[in-house]
């Protein structure tokens, strides 16, 4: 109860009155408390400060200077071209510290950041003009995600017995066999079955008969008979 509130009822119940109204005034001053201290009351404060600290930081944060707004003049001007209207509008959101200078920065290449552009190689649209984040492919004028449909470039796609992406490489698949029979993934690489000894031939055992013995042949691990030794010869000419 706040200093007001605690006047208010004390005037309450110093004034003549009946008893009734009296209680009435002291019921309606409680449901008041109540509803200023209710669940809601405190996440509405949260939420409240919450938002006053994030208009403060964003005041903080955004601090231009002659440096900084020279610098960002001559990235809008390099990225859309010296006095364009898109450069107008680049320039006017850096100096709120919004936009391009501040989501790309003013050292990265005019050619990396993501747009459609004209003849000259410069940006014509300051609207959709953006820089992809890492893990991201500029196709076209549009950021797209670097994965087996745009592994590395932007036409390649990771198909067959490597359809995964690793990086800018497509990859095969061990967990489900992509590379196909007599074969195996090893490194993301197809490999022959027991080509320089790979695990494939390595891990079969031929069992019960311990006359068998694993055999690659045309690139597949198979279980063959052993010939047995030759008779021993006894005896000389």
């Amino acid at each position: 109860m706040d200093a007001k509130q605690f006047d208010t009822l004390a005037r309450t119940l110093s004034t003549s009155g009946s008893r009734r109204g009296a209680l009435g005034s002291v019921a309606g001053a409680a449901l008041a408390l109540l509803g200023a201290a209710g669940p809601g009351a405190a996440a509405r404060r949260q939420h409240h400060d919450a938002k006053r600290r994030r208009v403060r930081a964003s005041a903080r944060k955004c601090s231009p200077t002659k440096t900084s707004n020279r610098a960002c003049a001559q990235f809008c001007a390099a990225v859309f071209g010296a006095d364009t209207a898109a450069a107008s509008q680049c320039i006017s959101a850096g100096a709120k510290c919004q936009g391009l200078c501040d989501t790309c920065g003013t050292t990265t290449a005019p050619s990396a950041v993501c747009c459609p552009r004209d003849s000259s190689g410069l940006c014509t649209d300051y609207a959709t003009a953006t820089c992809c984040s890492t893990g991201e492919l500029c196709c076209g004028d549009s950021c797209v995600a670097n994965n087996a449909s745009h592994c590395g470039t932007c036409t390649t796609a990771c198909t067959g017995t490597t359809p995964d992406c690793n990086g800018t490489t497509c990859v095969c698949n061990a967990d489900t066999n992509s590379c196909g029979t007599g074969t195996e993934c090893q490194g993301g690489s197809c490999v022959l079955c027991g080509d320089c000894g790979q695990p494939c031939c390595l891990n079969i055992f031929c069992f019960p008969d311990p006359s068998f013995t694993v055999s690659c042949t045309a690139g597949i691990c198979r279980c063959v008979a052993t010939p047995p030794p030759p008779p021993p010869v006894f005896g000389g000419p």
